[in-house]
């Protein structure tokens, strides 16, 4: 369907319909991502693990942990 407004512009008219609502498949795509992220990284998103804390100040203080593969020593050694 179309139609011209008084300036002689056309419109066209269109209208769709989904399957399902959209709030339905954000929260289907949410899922899939959460999946994925979980798979990749071994740990859930919605876990509440806390790895930051703040002291007495109010300082924010956030663990990072890191591992090596190889001791630093060995690294060094190969240089």
């Amino acid at each position: 369907d179309f139609e011209y407004d008084e300036d002689g512009t056309l419109w066209i008219k269109s209208a769709t319909t989904g399957s399902r609502p959209a709030q339905e498949k954000l929260e289907d795509m949410l899922a899939e991502v959460k999946m994925l992220y979980a798979a990749k990284y071994h740990e859930s998103v919605d876990e509440d693990s806390q790895d930051f804390e703040y002291d007495e100040d109010g300082t924010l203080w956030i663990k990072s942990v890191t591992t090596s593969s190889r001791p630093a020593q060995e690294k060094l050694e190969d240089m």
